[in-house]
């Protein structure tokens, strides 16, 4: 769940979903993350543990896939002829200089979109700006949004090099988004959405199942 209230810290460790054998352990490569709403934008915030630091040479899509890097990946909603999500990944490293670097692995389909904000706070924490509308329908489409069924998935990797290209990759992967309107602590559900009756005063869960 994401809200401007509270920063929603996903499961940490990662999960190693891929170059299990050349994983050493936490030290070697993890990565914890945070959502957070800020107006009409979802900060990712990403805290990485890593033992060798790799950087980009530049800015490309080879040079960022041979050093330790981000894969921020989501789906974007409704953009297909079906009004399916597409799939959509961004990958983000830095430079000698420290300076992130990013380019689109799978692109939206608002073709020239740019990379959205990113800063390095630090050698082992970056945030990421994502606006919320490369999640949620437009307001005018959102009256039967369920967002049960079509909620958006989004995962973010770490990807560990050593310098000897991608030799690990961590995941963390929330599953789906809820996100949650400024100033309230919980999303809300829109009741022709998901119906929903009224219940008596003092009823129990057993009276509610029967």
């Amino acid at each position: 769940m994401v809200t401007d209230l509270e920063s929603t810290v996903l499961p940490t460790p990662g999960k190693v979903t891929w170059g299990q054998k050349n994983w050493k352990g936490l030290e070697d490569a993890d990565l914890t993350v945070s959502l957070r709403r800020r107006g009409d934008l979802m900060v990712v915030s990403v805290r990485l543990k890593d033992d060798k630091t790799v950087v980009a040479a530049d800015a490309s899509p080879k040079a960022i896939l041979a050093a330790d890097h981000l894969e921020l990946r989501w789906s974007e909603w409704g953009t297909t002829k079906r009004m399916e999500n597409r799939p959509v990944e961004l990958g983000v490293a830095r430079n000698a200089l420290g300076v992130p670097v990013a380019t689109w692995f799978k692109p939206p389909k608002k073709k020239d979109t740019p990379p959205p904000t990113i800063r390095w706070t630090s050698p082992e924490a970056i945030e990421v700006e994502l606006p919320l509308d490369w999640f949620m329908p437009p307001p005018a489409k959102r009256t039967y949004y369920d967002p049960m069924t079509y909620m958006p998935w989004f995962s973010v990797f770490f990807s560990d090099g050593d310098g000897k290209g991608q030799e690990t990759l961590v995941n963390v992967f929330p599953k789906v988004l809820f996100v949650a309107e400024p100033g309230r602590p919980f999303p809300t559900v829109e009741q022709n959405v998901q119906p929903w009756a009224r219940v008596e005063a003092g009823a129990t869960l057993l009276m509610l199942t029967q």
